[in-house]
């Protein structure tokens, strides 16, 4: 079939002018006359030739179609022309990963890392519809600018296949690939799965880090012995400057036997990144973890200290106030200003010094009043008799002595003949609070005595 340009696909598809040709077929630039916009127009021409040819398209179609991700080139239409498939497409620009190998040489791990980081999500999104890609290689990985950002794109899932059960095959015996990129299971004709685009995928890593195929040979059967039975290439011989958890993690990632790789794309994203940047994620999580909250303004006591910031929310207790719906948010601990702790220790101190003062006034001994002598007392008793008399009672003169009769008997004189009357009975000193018991003898009432301050005492 020969394609011209201005040539109608379809009735939709207006061709301009062709873009890429190959082997099987080729791709235009065509405008769609509803939408005024440009699409990329896929044709294979060797339909006529191979009859399985547009089976295979139309599974690119569908697989495409059913792949919802931005690392997936979009597919707008599937139909025919004269009997040919044609795809329709959206149009990239940019170049492919083959291209900038070709004209840059190795690239750099950082660089090879963001090519993985997106390729890699088209995979998973592929695997968890049960599609295997089966011909990922550098010319399948495009890189297309879009509003000043590079955007990956896998392209090409002509030889896509629904996965089937352990055991089945489709085509057996027949090589559908690129044979540097085979996996050995693919190159030797069996059945495949998604850790048959991650061995690929291990591939176009090691051409981006060394600048060519590790399984590049003269013939098919040179790549595919290299492929199933030669030693492993070694990347730190191409490239002697990288450190050696490279090779670790090559030695794993095209291991020939399936069990021993990795065993899905996001694996094979964590270990290549921590291949590249081997304390980039212990150092992302201890800043995210870790945070400092200021003091609270005013706080004289307060101070900041570094808390850790909780993964999970944290429970809150609703005998604290704490309300359903703050319950569902992550809540942080808080730093607490520390004023409690010199507040207790004052009020004890004060509370101390008060029982001190109390016990040292109930212990102190108080001095006992002097007892008063016979000839004082006898005088006080006689002035209070003489005072309680009437004016017409007087006393007698001192010629005459008053009868003891008539004194009370603790004031009268005693006898030379009597022994010394004993002092006064007093009561024990009441303390300060208590109320003497009924019956109790009371102390007299007594002038304290002078206190002699010459020595201080």
């Amino acid at each position: 079939m020969e394609l011209e340009a201005g040539e109608l696909i379809g009735a939709k598809y207006r061709l301009e002018r062709p873009l890429a040709r190959g082997g099987m077929g080729e791709v235009w630039i065509a405008r769609h006359i509803e939408l005024d916009v440009e699409v990329a127009v896929k044709f294979i021409q060797a339909a006529a030739q191979h009859a399985k040819a547009g089976a295979r398209f139309r599974t690119e179609a569908r697989a495409a179609a059913q792949l919802k991700s931005p690392h997936v080139v979009r597919v707008y239409d599937y139909g025919l022309h004269e009997g040919a498939p044609y795809l329709a497409m959206e149009l990239l620009e940019g170049e492919d990963l083959q291209s900038r190998i070709d004209r840059q040489g190795r690239l750099s791990p950082e660089h090879a890392l963001l090519v993985v980081e997106q390729a890699v999500k088209a995979l998973a999104v592929a695997h968890s519809a049960g599609i295997v890609h089966r011909d990922i290689k550098p010319s399948n990985l495009f890189l297309a600018r879009e509003g000043g950002d590079e955007v990956l794109k896998v392209l090409d899932f002509g030889i896509a296949k629904q996965e089937q059960p352990e055991g089945a095959t489709t085509s057996q015996g027949v090589l559908l690939g690129s044979p540097a990129y085979m996996s050995p299971e693919q190159a030797r004709g069996h059945a495949v799965d998604s850790r048959s685009d991650l061995w690929s995928m291990a591939v176009v890593v090691f051409e981006m880090l060394s600048g060519d195929s590790p399984f590049s040979g003269a013939t098919v059967g040179d790549s595919i012995a290299k492929i199933c039975w030669e030693p492993l290439p070694l990347i730190r011989e191409r490239v002697p400057e990288l450190p050696e958890r490279f090779q670790a993690f090559f030695d794993r990632a095209l291991a020939r036997e399936r069990d021993q790789r990795v065993q899905s794309a996001e694996e094979l994203l964590h270990e290549f990144r921590a291949v590249v940047n081997p304390n980039a994620q212990l150092a992302g999580y201890v800043a995210a973890r870790t945070s400092t909250v200021p003091s609270p303004s005013g706080a004289d006591w307060g101070r900041s200290e570094p808390t850790v910031e909780l993964t999970a929310p944290q429970v809150l207790d609703r005998s604290a106030g704490a309300s359903l719906e703050a319950s569902s948010h992550h809540v942080a601990p808080q730093s607490r200003s520390r004023w409690v702790l010199p507040a207790g220790v004052l009020v004890v101190g004060v509370l101390g010094l008060g029982a001190v003062a109390y016990f040292a006034s109930n212990t102190v001994p108080r001095p006992e009043p002097a007892a008063p002598s016979v000839q004082s007392s006898l005088q006080d008793s006689s002035t209070d008799a003489s005072a309680a008399l009437p004016s017409s009672a007087a006393p007698p003169s001192s010629a005459a002595p008053p009868s003891s009769a008539a004194l009370p008997p603790s004031a009268a004189p005693p006898s030379s003949a009597d022994p010394a009357p004993a002092p006064p009975r007093t009561a024990p000193p009441v303390k300060p609070g208590k109320k003497p018991k009924p019956g109790a003898a009371t102390a007299p009432v007594s002038k304290p005595p002078r206190r002699d301050d010459t020595f201080g005492i």
